[in-house]
């Protein structure tokens, strides 16, 4: 006859497994030389997950001071999405994440290349020509081109845009950012009157990560709003 070899869960609590018919504890397993083996491949299992996502979400900082510029203004989403806000495109690029990133285009914004990707930001700069910021001024500007900025960050992650073409295009709406705006409380004060329009909720929440950014060590916001903007890639 044919050993039979495998474990269930018996009771509440109890974990057991059968060998050869008699039941054996977890504990007693885990002390078998087939145990030990299952143990050890399930911890370094868990192990290299977890380094996995620490590497993909935490790893660096932007030394660009303009990069940070770029960053801080999606920053409140970034932190939504649990990503870095510190890193462009809150991530470090990988096939995992340009899968996700282009499934969350797809599904939130009928995004599926490139082309879809710059009719977008045209739309959210409020023109159909490159950024010349000629349409209607409005208060709530600061939540359109937040997105476009979130945007050009993600085309960056999914493989649509290379890092130094969506640099190339985020200093081209931050440059309209910041000539229509005064300081990032205006900017921010704008963006969450946008995303209030848009969503029909309060934006306490959003303010309140804006708030507690602001508080942070070296915070994101911490690189001056006249800065300098210009190309150091």
């Amino acid at each position: 006859n044919n050993q039979m070899e495998s474990c269930q869960i018996i009771g509440k609590d109890s974990i057991w497994c059968i060998r050869g018919g008699f039941f054996m504890s977890f504990t007693e397993f885990i002390n078998t030389p087939m145990g030990a083996m299952t143990g050890f491949i399930i911890g370094g299992f868990i192990a290299f997950v977890f380094v996995m996502i620490r590497l993909t979400k935490v790893k660096g900082k932007e030394k660009s001071q303009v990069i940070r510029w770029f960053n801080a203004t999606h920053a409140i989403l970034t932190c939504i999405n649990d990503k870095n806000v510190y890193l462009y495109g809150g991530v470090v690029p990988g096939r995992s994440w340009k899968k996700l990133e282009r499934e969350g285009l797809r599904a939130y914004w009928d995004i599926t290349d490139v082309n879809y990707l710059n009719k977008t930001i045209r739309y959210l700069m409020h023109n159909d020509s490159e950024y010349n910021n000629s349409g209607e001024i409005s208060e709530t500007d600061g939540w359109d081109y937040s997105r476009a900025m979130s945007l050009l960050s993600s085309g960056y992650i999914c493989a649509y845009l290379t890092k130094e073409e969506a640099l190339d295009r985020s200093l081209e709406v931050a440059k309209v950012i910041q000539k229509r705006f005064n300081s990032w409380d205006e900017f921010i004060d704008s963006y969450l009157k946008g995303y209030e329009k848009w969503s029909k909720h309060t934006a306490m929440g959003r303010w309140q990560i804006y708030e507690n950014l602001r508080k942070e060590k070296d915070s994101i916001f911490s690189a001056p709003w006249d800065l300098e903007l210009k190309r150091e890639w």
